[in-house]
């Protein structure tokens, strides 16, 4: 398999207006984060998040997450790019992990194959 080439897109900062606890799951334990409003920026594309995106993942019993986010971004062109993550990626969060999880402010990196995707899906 070829090597991935990516390059930086932006960066994410959202606001976490609640923080659910659903539980256990036959997988693991299921966290919802549902967000607030924010800003992305990179070299190439910045603009706002809207509200009312989630942040539901998947936590195994081996510290790994399985993220599933869906969010609508708005660019400084007025373009809506439709966000959607779903099992793309694992990442293991630990203990630090979790205590970010649930500080009021998010980063998230997006790489520009996610991005052009997204763009030809839903934009």
């Amino acid at each position: 398999m070829p090597a991935l080439k990516s390059e930086f897109l932006f960066t994410l900062s959202a606001s976490v207006t609640r923080l659910l606890d659903v539980g256990p799951v036959p997988c693991g334990t299921r966290h919802v984060d549902l967000l607030g409003s924010g800003t992305f920026e990179g070299p190439r594309l910045r603009g706002e998040l809207l509200s009312g995106g989630l942040d539901m993942k998947t936590i195994r019993a081996d510290g790994a997450v399985i993220p599933n986010v869906r969010l609508v971004l708005k660019t400084d062109d007025d373009a809506l790019i439709i966000h959607a993550l779903h099992r793309h990626s694992l990442r293991h969060a630990g203990r630090d992990g979790e205590d970010r999880r649930r500080r009021n402010r998010r980063c998230v990196r997006v790489l520009p194959s996610q991005h052009t995707v997204l763009r030809d899906r839903f934009a």
